[in-house]
This record gives structure tokens, C-alpha cells and sequence, in this order.
């Protein structure tokens, strides 16, 4: 299983949202650098880093951050929060970025989101977020019609690489993964990696993800030992 430790950016800290709420936000780190080193000490060559103020603004506010961090660890990194155009990814994929990860985007204006995953191919991520099986965007603050499961038939064949699966009333709230969820999402038969976010506090959730099927984690939390 491929496990990828998460920097959430708000106001250049790392924190850590309670179910998608910027009102109940822990700050865990004053120095993103020195958190996502602790990360590659901690023996992982991934890293997932969500730009939560881009999430709000629809713009990013932390690529000059997010580029120090991607130069100076040499990890494979995987980019969301607030990325709305061609010319963002492409700005984030030259710097060494891994993989970006589009959301909001993939909802407001599918078709540019695809034309960005064919351009992109093997880069680009769809972040599936949810809520009460409603579909997440513009930083979780909006809810749509759409369930994940009906979304990620939608993006089948589209270009994408994977998905990341981020379950909001369990994140950063460390009660476990919805492998439930997961197992459904699987079943599917997507054709696209499945990453699994949201609820992961411990090993035991990690195998029950692994027993699902699921490739991939996404960690949330430093504080924990996991």
C-alpha cells in the first residue's frame, strides 16, 4: 500500500480541519518545510499538500511555498487546493510536482477539467470529496447534487490517473476510514487508482483498506503514530 502523509496550508501553517470546518482547525506545525522533512525522515518518498486558502480563494496562495517544499525534499508530490486553470498545472507540474489534484474544477467546467487530464497524462488526480453522499466543492463550503459514486463513473476514461477519495465527516477527526465506501468505489471498476482519505488513525485502518483492495492512503495527521 502506497501511503501519502498530508500537509494541509492555511496562512502558511499546517493544520488540520475537523470534517472540512475552517472554523475548528489545529495548528500542528509553523513550519510546513520542516514538517514534510519530518515526513521524508519518517521513511516516505510521497506527499500530498492541499492549499486550504486556495480551496477558498479558487487561486493558489501558497505556490511560492508549495515550489520550496517540492525543490528542497525531492519527494513525489501531489498539489490540490484552488487549482482552477491549464496554466496553474502546468506552473506546479514544472516545478516537480508529481501528480495535481483538480476538484471543483472537474463539477464547474468538466470539460476543461478533461482536456487538462489528456494533456497531463499520468499528472492529474480528480479529488472526489463528499459529504452525507453529496459531492463537495469551492473548499467543501458547497454542496452539489452529485453522488461520488456518480462522479467517478464520470471521470472513467477521461484521462485521470486516480482518484482521492476524502470522506469529510471523517476527516481529521480520526474515527477510521469509510472502507465501506471504499469497497463500493472499488467495485465500480473505475480504472483509476483509488486513494483513501479521510478517518486513517491507525494501522488496523490501514489493513482494513488494504484488505478492501484500496492502493493508497492518505495520512492526515502527524500526531499520531500511524
Amino acid at each position: 500500500m502506497i501511503l501519502y502523509p498530508a500537509i494541509d496550508l492555511r496562512n502558511h501553517r499546517c493544520v488540520r480541519l475537523e470534517q472540512g470546518d475552517f472554523d475548528a482547525a489545529t495548528i500542528y506545525n509553523d513550519d510546513p518545510l520542516e514538517q514534510a522533512f519530518q515526513w521524508k525522515t519518517a521513511g516516505s518518498k510521497f506527499l500530498h499538500i492541499v492549499d486550504l486558502d486556495g480551496a477558498l480563494t479558487g487561486h493558489p496562495t501558497h505556490a511560492k511555498l508549495i515550489h520550496s517544499i517540492v525543490e528542497a525534499t525531492e519527494m513525489e508530490v501531489q498539489i490540490g487546493g484552488g487549482i482552477r486553470d491549464e496554466a496553474t498545472v502546468a506552473a506546479y507540474i514544472e516545478s516537480g510536482a508529481s501528480r495535481i489534484v483538480l476538484g471543483t474544477l472537474i463539477t464547474e467546467n468538466p470539460e476543461l477539467a478533461f482536456r487538462i487530464a489528456k494533456n497531463f497524462p499520468g499528472k492529474i488526480v480528480a479529488g472526489l470529496d463528499f459529504r452525507n453522499n453529496r459531492v463537495a466543492i469551492r473548499g467543501w463550503k458547497e454542496t452539489t447534487s452529485e453522488s461520488p459514486l456518480e462522479l467517478a463513473h464520470r471521470l472513467s476514461g477521461e484521462g485521470f490517473v486516480a482518484i482521492v477519495a476524502t470522506d469529510i465527516q471523517r476527516d481529521g477527526v480520526l474515527i477510521g476510514p469509510n472502507v465501506y465506501f471504499y469497497s463500493n468505489l472499488l467495485s465500480e471498476d473505475t480504472g483509476l487508482e483509488i486513494v483513501a482519505s479521510g478517518g486513517v488513525a491507525s494501522i488496523e485502518d490501514l489493513l482494513s483498506l488494504q484488505k478492501s483492495g484500496t492502493s493508497s492512503a492518505g495520512l492526515c495527521t502527524p500526531t499520531r503514530s500511524t
